[in-house]
């Protein structure tokens, strides 16, 4: 069910604008080529209820619109809840807007995975996202750069299984430390680099790293003058480089 593609729908109900919620959380945004501000964060909390939202600003976050577009939660044939919490925006240098966000069963189901949608139109009065298409498993947390060669590098968490919830009274909701579910993915629990030569049309598993400590990497990633590549993640103990 996770592999169908999410669904981005027009906002009608104002119970989901964020002065009529009762949370908000997290969120990324980016500006566009000519200056436009585009928003995304999460409602519905931090669990198995999470959907995303986007809006945006003309007047440099002065005024924004009400949230534009949406992509719910939605209940699969088991009855569990398909969620989204994690959401980055992009402007690629085409110009085009990245719509980067997680899809999984519940809160985290063992693998999630990372879906982009783009827009190609995204400082017109009527902008419209693609059909969402999968990079890999896994969170992105924090937006693509590009490289001094012109490759795109995007970043991708694998969290381990200690973080599977929001599968109440499921056996193995309370067996994830030692259980078998996604277990066959634990050689691949880290933060990958994925790079793409083609303007993002094929994105490729280059090398990743895996932290003391680690849980969520929300990874952060520069490029020195002289080619050195640094990732700073999140660990326990502090930020690991």
């Amino acid at each position: 069910f996770t592999l169908i593609p999410p669904q981005i729908v027009t906002v009608t109900d104002p119970s989901f604008y964020p002065e009529n919620g009762n949370f908000v959380q997290s969120g990324g945004f980016d500006r566009t080529k000519n200056g436009r501000l585009w928003l995304t964060w999460t409602g519905g909390g931090d669990n198995e209820h999470a959907f995303l939202l986007c809006a945006y600003s003309d007047d440099e976050g002065k005024t924004w619109t009400h949230p534009l577009y949406m992509i719910p939660n939605t209940v699969s044939p088991n009855g569990f809840l398909k969620s989204h919490c994690c959401a980055v925006m992009w402007t690629d240098p085409l110009g085009r807007l990245w719509w980067i966000f997680d899809c999984r069963m519940g809160s985290f189901d063992g693998r999630s995975g990372t879906w982009c949608a783009i827009c190609e139109n995204p400082e017109s009065d009527n902008p419209v996202f693609g059909t969402p298409f999968r990079i890999w498993h896994g969170v992105s947390l924090n937006r693509p750069v590009v490289l001094s060669d012109g490759t795109w590098a995007m970043f991708l968490s694998l969290w381990p299984r200690h973080c599977i919830y929001g599968f109440e009274g499921q056996t193995w909701e309370y067996d994830r430390y030692t259980g078998d579910y996604t277990k066959e993915l634990d050689p691949e629990r880290k933060c990958w680099m994925f790079t793409s030569v083609d303007q993002g049309k094929t994105w490729q598993r280059r090398g990743g790293v895996c932290a003391p400590q680690r849980e969520f990497d929300e990874p952060s990633f520069l490029e020195t003058d002289d080619g050195t590549y640094i990732m700073y993640t999140r660990t326990y103990y502090g930020f690991a480089r």
